[in-house]
């Protein structure tokens, strides 16, 4: 559906995603931490949340993915493993780059969060 990946070549988007998808492929390409300070969050509570060009929509058992006028629906599942896929880069990138946003005062409460997210699919099997 869709793969994400750190972007160690440049300085314009910290994560590239690619996907048949363009809508996923655009939401996925990250140019900014406060996107995940904004989303971290709504994702583990499955709540609605906007930020910037980019809204994510839950409804019962699928998402809606939007990023300015065009939007994409995926099934929660993949949706929330592609989330987490997401948060697992940047953490990780951010590690390898030893990148200063480590020492922000939400960092942490990220990481742990990304961690419940894991453990929240584990559950579905």
């Amino acid at each position: 559906m869709v793969e994400i990946r750190w972007n160690y070549d440049n300085d314009a988007n910290m994560t590239v995603a690619e996907s048949d998808d363009k809508v996923l492929k655009a939401f996925f390409s990250i140019d900014d931490w406060e996107f995940v300070r904004h989303f971290y969050r709504a994702v583990l509570e499955e709540a609605d949340v906007e930020y910037q060009n980019r809204r994510l929509d839950f409804e019962k058992s699928f998402v809606c993915l939007g990023i300015d006028d065009e939007e994409t629906i995926i099934d929660k599942q993949s949706c929330l493993r592609s989330f987490s896929r997401l948060f697992d880069e940047m953490i990780m990138g951010a590690n390898d780059d030893h990148h200063n946003i480590r020492y922000e005062v939400w960092w942490q409460v990220f990481t742990e969060t990304n961690y419940q997210l894991k453990q929240k699919m584990e559950l579905w099997g």
